[in-house]
C-alpha cells in the first residue's frame, strides 16, 4: 500500500489549466495578427459616383476597387444617388463620430448641373457648408476629396451647353479653398490625365474613368494599382 498523500490529481489540474491558457493565448495571437493585417476603416460620402453608378459595369466603381485593394476592417458607404453638397453634409453630421480611418468624399456632380443657371451663387452657398463638413469629420481620419472631372462635349450638350469646363473648374476651385489649411485632407483631381470623351458619359465615369480615379486613390494610400477583380 502506498504511503503519503497522492498529489497526481492537483498536478493534472495544473497541467490542464496551463493547456487551456496556452490555447486561449494562441487564439488571441492569431486574432490579433489577423486584425493587424486588415486595413483601416473606410467611409464614403457623396453622390451616385460612390452609391450606385450606372454607366460602368458592376464592381468597376472606383470606390469598390479601392475597397478591394485596401481590405479595410470596416466599409461604410453613406453615399446617395442625387445627393448635393448640402445633403451630404447633413449625412456626415448625422452619422459621423470622431474616429480614425479613411473617408472618401465625392460631392460636386449634382450641384454642378442642378445650379447651372447661377453657378457663382451656388458655389458661394456651398463653400461654407463644404468646409464645415470637413471640420465636422475632424483631425483623426485621413480624408480624400475627389474633384469633379470635366464633362465630354456630349454631356455638355445634355444641358444645352449651359455648363462648360469653366463651370467645372469653378466648382473645383471651391474645393481648394474649402480644404485650405486642413492637413489631414488630400485632394484628388481626376482632370490630371483625364480624357473626357473616353472617361465620362451621361455625367458618370465609364470603366476607363473609374480605373483612372481608382489609380489616383491607390496612390494616396501607397497601394499598387490592380485591375478590377471582375475585369
Amino acid at each position: 500500500m502506498a504511503s503519503g498523500t497522492d498529489d497526481r490529481s492537483p498536478k493534472r489540474l495544473a497541467w490542464t489549466i496551463l493547456a487551456i491558457v496556452t490555447v486561449v493565448v494562441a487564439f488571441g495571437a492569431v486574432a490579433a495578427a489577423r486584425e493587424s493585417r486588415q486595413g483601416p476603416r473606410l467611409f464614403a460620402y457623396g453622390t451616385s459616383y460612390l452609391a450606385s453608378d450606372v454607366v460602368n459595369e458592376p464592381g468597376w466603381r472606383y470606390i469598390d476597387q479601392f475597397n478591394d485593394a485596401l481590405e479595410p476592417s470596416e466599409f461604410h458607404n453613406f453615399a446617395k444617388d442625387g445627393a448635393t453638397v448640402q445633403q451630404i453634409a447633413a449625412t456626415v453630421e448625422a452619422t459621423w463620430r470622431p474616429q480614425d480611418g479613411i473617408v472618401v468624399i465625392d460631392a460636386l456632380t449634382n450641384n454642378l448641373y442642378q445650379t447651372r443657371s447661377d453657378p457663382a451663387g451656388a458655389i458661394a452657398e456651398a463653400e461654407p457648408i463644404f468646409r464645415s463638413m470637413l471640420q465636422r469629420l475632424g483631425p483623426l481620419p485621413s480624408i480624400i476629396v475627389v474633384k469633379q472631372g470635366r464633362l465630354s462635349s456630349h454631356d455638355y450638350a445634355l444641358f444645352s451647353n449651359e455648363l462648360s469646363d469653366a463651370t467645372v473648374d469653378a466648382w473645383n476651385a471651391m474645393v481648394d479653398r474649402a480644404v485650405a489649411g486642413l492637413t489631414n485632407v488630400t485632394v484628388v483631381d481626376p482632370n490630371v490625365g483625364w480624357d473626357a470623351d473616353a472617361m465620362i458619359y451621361n455625367i458618370h465615369p465609364t470603366n476607363a474613368g473609374e480605373d483612372h480615379i481608382a489609380q489616383m486613390l491607390f496612390a494616396t494610400a501607397d497601394l499598387p494599382w490592380r485591375p478590377p477583380t471582375n475585369a
